[in-house]
């Protein structure tokens, strides 16, 4: 049965909003094409189709995408508002710091304590 004309609007609208999520996350990372290609285990070339919407990445890749980006598979597909004006949960942040290095994870841990005392006094709650 051939694809309604509205699929096609829909996959491509789906495949080039995917490509500018993958864009904002690989450049949150401050990350080349080529960096993010090698992590997910894909070329550059094929990368750039997917941030450019012309292609749609597999079910692996998109894993591995979010893996990397630390991002949900949700967020990527359109399924969830921006993430950046949700607070992770607890899960997330696990999972993030389980990816880090000790010297990232220090960098990360300094961050929080010069967070915190720019605040003032210990609030409860």
């Amino acid at each position: 049965m051939p694809h309604k004309p509205e699929d096609k609007d829909a996959a491509e609208t789906l495949r080039s909003a995917l490509g500018l999520r993958i864009r904002a996350g690989r450049d949150a990372l401050g990350w080349t094409q080529e960096r993010l290609a090698a992590a997910i285990g894909v070329g550059a070339e094929m990368l750039r189709r997917y941030e450019r919407g012309a292609k749609f990445p597999s079910h692996l890749t998109l894993i591995r995408l979010a893996e990397v980006l630390g991002s949900s598979l949700d967020h990527l597909l359109g399924h969830r508002p921006d993430e950046a004006t949700h607070a992770p949960s607890a899960e997330d942040v696990v999972r993030a710091w389980r990816r880090l290095d000790s010297k990232q994870r220090r960098a990360i841990a300094l961050l929080v304590f010069e967070l915190a005392a720019t605040r003032g006094p210990e609030r409860a709650g």
